[in-house]
């Protein structure tokens, strides 16, 4: 079940868990998902490791949620996947 988060309270992560670095999303493909995250809101709970607030999953829809100003996003939250 997801629980509301301010989106300015997460803490991007630029390694992923594999240690890829975060996949670059181009000015189109941002563009397209802010104007989805406008419209529609955040569709797809973002993947949060709890209780660090790191987020695993989403980093994208939660950047476009803190330029939106939107106060409140949704969050999984993953006990299993705390950082060290």
């Amino acid at each position: 079940m997801a629980k509301m988060v301010a989106p300015s309270e997460l803490i991007p992560n630029s390694v992923l868990s594999d240690g890829e670095t975060l996949p670059h999303l181009g000015e189109v493909e941002y563009a397209s998902l802010k104007e989805s995250v406008k419209a529609l809101g955040i569709l797809q709970p973002v993947l949060v490791s709890w209780p660090d607030r790191t987020i695993i999953d989403g980093h994208h829809r939660t950047r476009a949620a803190v330029e939106l100003g939107i106060e409140q996003i949704p969050v999984v939250l993953d006990e299993s996947h705390t950082q060290e």
